[in-house]
């Protein structure tokens, strides 16, 4: 899982594949990943979360990742490193 802006703001994203954006995308879980230059991939990944309900999946799946590289996250870590050195 890599940290991105859109995890910021708890919402899903649609992106397209390239190098970068499609790296920090979990395609079908926290967003969509598709072609470019494709509206027909585009509008079926705006229908299928539509269609299918998404929205509080992929906001769990968000705040879920986002959790991954909050503050409270790294202090539980160095917190558990410095019990386990003592």
């Amino acid at each position: 899982m890599k940290k991105g802006i859109y995890n910021s703001f708890d919402k899903t994203v649609i992106v397209i594949n390239v190098e970068g954006l499609s790296d920090v995308i979990d395609d079908g879980k926290v967003g969509y990943v598709v072609e470019a230059e494709s509206p027909i991939a585009l509008a079926d990944a705006v229908a299928d979360y539509f269609l299918q309900g998404k929205e509080k999946e992929f906001i769990q799946n968000v705040n879920q990742e986002a959790y991954c590289f909050s503050w409270d996250r790294m202090a539980e870590t160095i917190e558990g490193f410095a019990e386990q050195i003592e």
